[in-house]
């Protein structure tokens, strides 16, 4: 998902800075921090609602496991 909205504000910024063979005169400047907090705004809403499903589940259907990075 991250990719995707890194993605999709590129292409936004990409229409508004070619829009001029439509008549619309425009242009888009990229706020990194802006766009990287949608991300981690949206990748946080994702996994509250992942978390919360899966809590909802009765334990005998869920697997327990850990997993770690090295």
């Amino acid at each position: 998902m991250p990719s995707k909205l890194l993605i999709a504000a590129a292409d936004r910024a990409h229409d508004t800075n070619h829009s001029a063979e439509f008549g619309v005169h425009a242009t888009a400047q990229i706020d990194g921090k802006q766009v990287m907090q949608r991300v981690r705004d949206e990748r946080s809403h994702f996994a509250s609602y992942i978390k919360k499903q899966v809590d909802s589940w009765p334990d005998h259907k869920k697997n327990r496991w850990a997993c770690s990075y090295q």
